[in-house]
């Protein structure tokens, strides 16, 4: 069967970037010679990232424009484009330009046998703030949830879009990504593939990581009753949340 791709890109002001995220991605999944659209989404940007999504899709064929009328979040952008894709691999990346399109080669390699393929990156091109945050993140998702992944909110993915886009919504913020994970591994048994992947610094814009919703959202998720089915248990899982409640109140203070 010939592979066909639906990849999706997110933007949030990211105009620097938008033509050269859309020309190098463009680029690789024409090498590929499968079936392809690229899902642009823009979540109500205030810069013109949409003026720059309108002049690439004039130059590139198959790219697809959706723009949110409200601000929906990284996680409900990402729904919402999920549920337009008409292909049976779905990937995805970020608008900010910090992934390696050329990486997808092997992403593609490893699809005839499992269900989803995911970066680690290594190294990470992120000041010391990020990469701390990122490290203590995953440990606390494996601690939580055992998923065995290094770096689970790595922006580069691929998917089987039936697995995808048969779990129920998912979290609209930043936790988005573990979410998918989790649900994909514990409901579905997804195999899942981690490898190791380029990473570049940041060249414009801000990265809103590390912003308040952000971080209360992933809080949230991790106490919350919402994943609670899929935590682990046991009294070193109860100090750990107290940890994390410890955690939520120092981000009420700080952020």
């Amino acid at each position: 069967m010939r592979t066909s791709i639906s990849f999706i890109v997110l933007f949030y002001n990211d105009a620097p970037t938008v033509g050269s995220v859309l020309q190098s991605l463009d680029d690789q999944l024409t090498s590929f010679e499968c079936d392809y659209e690229i899902i642009v989404i823009d979540d109500c940007s205030t810069d013109d990232t949409w003026s720059e999504i309108d002049r690439m899709a004039s130059e590139l064929s198959h790219v697809v424009r959706l723009r949110n009328k409200d601000n929906l979040g990284v996680g409900g952008s990402f729904y919402r484009a999920v549920h337009e894709a008409q292909y049976t691999l779905i990937g995805y990346t970020d608008g900010d330009d910090q992934y390696e399109p050329s990486d997808l080669h092997r992403y593609l390699s490893q699809m005839e046998d499992c269900d989803v393929v995911t970066g680690c990156r290594r190294p990470r091109a992120d000041g010391w703030k990020r990469v701390w945050a990122s490290v203590h993140f995953n440990y606390l998702i494996n601690a939580y949830f055992a998923t065995g992944l290094r770096d689970i909110n790595s922006a580069l993915k691929l998917y089987r879009a039936d697995l995808l886009k048969q779990l129920p919504p998912w979290d609209a913020g930043a936790f988005y990504d573990a979410e998918i994970m989790i649900r994909l591994a514990q409901d579905h048994q997804a195999r899942i593939v981690e490898l190791p992947i380029k990473h570049k610094l940041r060249r414009y814009g801000e990265a809103t990581g590390l912003s308040q919703r952000n971080v209360f959202s992933i809080l949230e998720n991790l106490l919350g009753s919402r994943m609670a089915c899929y935590r682990r248990s046991g009294a070193w899982v109860v100090a750990l949340s107290l940890h994390v409640s410890l955690l939520r109140r120092i981000a009420k203070i700080v952020l």
